[in-house]
């Protein structure tokens, strides 16, 4: 995982991946200055930061992308860049990162626990 600064410029992008077996972007700046634009405190600004990478990390292993919102598990950490709540509402993908609102649903743990139980497929 590579934690960066991306040169904040205006956007809302907090981290990146390319797929299985890559690491993922965190940025920083973008998370530290768009948090602290609303309000967010350290602490918020440090869930946000674990969530991210959580988030980001989930793809490296996986190799599974972003996947569509579900209103039925509105805290899924992989949904969250579909959530059609406002980013910095409550109930939405900032809000919900910087408010430690997140985490795997029962299928996407039982992918990642495979892959780390048999990493080779065995």
């Amino acid at each position: 995982m590579n934690f960066l600064d991306a040169g904040y410029n205006g956007t809302d992008n907090w981290g990146t991946n390319a797929g299985q077996g890559v690491a993922g972007n965190v940025y920083v700046d973008n998370i530290e200055w768009e948090a602290g634009l609303h309000g967010g405190n350290q602490t918020q600004i440090d869930n946000a930061l674990g969530n991210v990478a959580a988030h980001e990390l989930f793809h490296s292993i996986t190799g599974l992308r972003d996947l569509p919102f579900d209103p039925d598990e509105p805290r899924d950490l992989m949904t969250q860049d579909f959530n059609p709540n406002g980013p910095f509402q409550p109930g939405g993908q900032n809000w919900n990162a910087m408010n430690n609102n997140l985490g795997l649903v029962a299928w996407e743990k039982n992918a990642l626990r495979a892959l780390c139980d048999h990493p080779n497929g065995h």
